[in-house]
C-alpha cells in the first residue's frame, strides 16, 4: 500500500503491534508500508517493547505513573516526528495519560 493512500494514521500503543494503525479501518500498519527510516522503526519498535517489558511482564505496582508518562511522551514524540514525514496525513494519537484517562490528540505541523 502507498503512503498516500492514508488519510488518517493512528498512533496508539499496543502489546505485539506497531503502534501503527489505518485511522479508516483500523487495520495495524507495518513499518515497511511508510517506508519508515531505520531509526525510526527503531524507535517505536523500543517504545512497544518498553510497553510490554515494563508494563505487561513486570510489576509495576507503585510505578505506574512513571510508566504511564514514559508510554504517553514517547508515544507523543513518535507521533511528532511521523507528522514531520507525513505533514498531509492526519495524525493523531491515541494513549493512557498520567491522569490515567485515555487521551486523543490529532497532531499539528509545526
Amino acid at each position: 500500500m502507498k503512503v498516500n493512500k492514508f488519510k488518517t494514521i493512528v498512533v496508539m500503543p499496543d502489546f505485539c503491534s506497531s503502534g501503527l494503525w489505518n485511522g479508516k479501518d483500523g487495520i495495524m500498519i507495518d513499518y515497511e508500508e511508510l517506508n519508515l527510516s531505520k531509526q525510526l522503526i527503531k524507535d517505536f519498535s523500543n517504545w512497544i517493547n518498553y510497553l510490554y517489558d515494563k508494563g505487561y511482564k513486570k510489576d509495576y505496582s507503585g510505578l505506574r505513573n512513571n510508566w504511564v508518562a514514559t508510554v504517553y511522551e514517547e508515544g507523543f514524540r513518535l507521533a511528532k516526528e511521523l507528522k514531520k514525514l507525513f505533514p498531509d496525513i492526519k495524525i493523531i494519537y491515541k494513549s493512557e495519560h498520567t491522569n490515567l484517562n485515555f487521551v486523543e490528540e490529532v497532531i499539528e505541523n509545526d
